[in-house]
């Protein structure tokens, strides 16, 4: 329970979701990272033996991610915002917010909950924001 104070709810879900949708952020960052370093197989064989748990479900929720993406750039904001507010640092979340954009920028972003490729593999999405990253380095040049 909650009580009767207005934005308890609220806080919470913020809460929540700088945890649930943070760490999704750092998991492609660490996993684009390995990724671009030629260490994927290696990260994964280690994240396999000593983080089964999160390695399964970096599997079932990443590739899933590039489609909500771009919705939760404006989430990552707004949790540092009201992180900054509170004086805890907000650098985490703009942080998640700058990569949930280069997932957005993926092919893989223009699906729709419904045309989603349910055997799209963690190695393709990731090898994906990979690509886009190189591009945009790329681009920048």
């Amino acid at each position: 329970n909650l009580g009767a104070e207005v934005g308890r709810a609220s806080g919470i879900k913020m809460c929540y979701a700088a945890m649930t949708k943070g760490t999704s952020a750092l998991h492609v960052a660490l996993l684009t990272a390995a990724e671009s370093m030629d260490l994927t197989d290696e990260l994964s064989a280690e994240l396999k033996y000593s983080q089964p748990g999160v390695y399964d479900q970096m599997e079932a929720q990443i590739p899933k991610l590039p489609v909500k993406a771009r919705r939760w750039i404006g989430e990552m904001e707004e949790i540092a915002a009201a992180f900054d507010s509170l004086g805890v640092t907000p650098l985490f979340h703009h942080a998640s917010a700058d990569v949930y954009r280069v997932v957005g920028e993926t092919p893989f972003a223009e699906d729709t909950p419904e045309t989603v490729d349910r055997s799209r593999t963690l190695t393709e999405t990731i090898s994906a924001v990979a690509a886009q990253l190189r591009s945009k380095d790329e681009t920048s040049r």
